[in-house]
């Protein structure tokens, strides 16, 4: 009888690390791994983003303005077990490592930046303390404008950034149609925001401006990978 196969010992050992280039606009699969149910463990997940090779000195204001020097990737996570799989959005940033249970993964990287990248991935057994996250950039929001956003999955907490001289009004809903605003939190001129946990139940997350100058949120979900 043949032993169990493990997530790191299948038919493709080299897809447990690999290294390519990812134009912008670009997604491109990074792992692709299945073993048995039976040897489902915890495994951690490294992912990292690099510049191609550029002369930031050769990059002129337009080039700056476009983005051109920034770093801006986005991985997909789908994990299973057993003929359940789920999926998970996350940030790169210029790294990032977290850990989940299963005998089955898939990566993808998406390049959503001005400039191509290089982008590595790698999985190994064991676990990391680190929290992955999911960041969202909203629109411009003048005076009493509103902003709706979908939870992402396995959220547990939101935190919205903005200019330091505007308010900014957070709230949290029951239900996928947020028609039942339960809490939230008013951020003064000048102040932070604490992270927001997110009820079980809730899944939109509004953003006010109640101020009179223009708001440029960033929501950022911490995920409980």
């Amino acid at each position: 009888m043949n032993a169990p196969r493990h997530l790191l010992d299948g038919r493709h050992e080299h897809n447990v690390g690999r290294r390519l280039r990812i134009d912008p606009g670009q997604e491109m699969s990074v792992l692709n791994l299945a073993a048995d149910d039976a040897t489902a463990r915890v495994i951690s997940v490294v992912l990292t983003v690099t510049p191609v090779v550029v002369d930031l000195d050769s990059l002129g204001p337009d080039d700056l303005l476009s983005g051109a020097d920034e770093l801006h990737a986005r991985g997909s996570i789908t994990l299973g077990s057993g003929g359940h799989q789920v999926e998970a959005v996350v940030d790169v940033l210029r790294g990032v490592a977290f850990s989940v249970p299963a005998s089955s993964l898939r990566v993808s990287l998406t390049n959503l930046g001005k400039a191509p990248i290089e982008a590595g991935a790698f999985v190994t057994y064991g676990s990391t303390c680190d929290r992955a996250t999911f960041t969202e950039y909203g629109p411009p929001l003048a005076v009493t404008e509103e902003w709706t956003l979908q939870v992402p999955p396995f959220a547990t907490h939101v935190e919205v950034l903005g200019g330091l001289d505007a308010e900014k009004q957070i709230e949290v809903a029951r239900g996928r149609a947020g028609s039942r605003w339960l809490y939230g939190q008013h951020i003064g001129p000048g102040e932070r925001m604490e992270p927001l946990p997110i009820a079980n139940g809730c899944g939109q997350v509004r953003v006010t401006n109640p101020s009179r100058v223009q708001l440029l949120p960033v929501a950022l979900f911490t995920l409980s990978l």
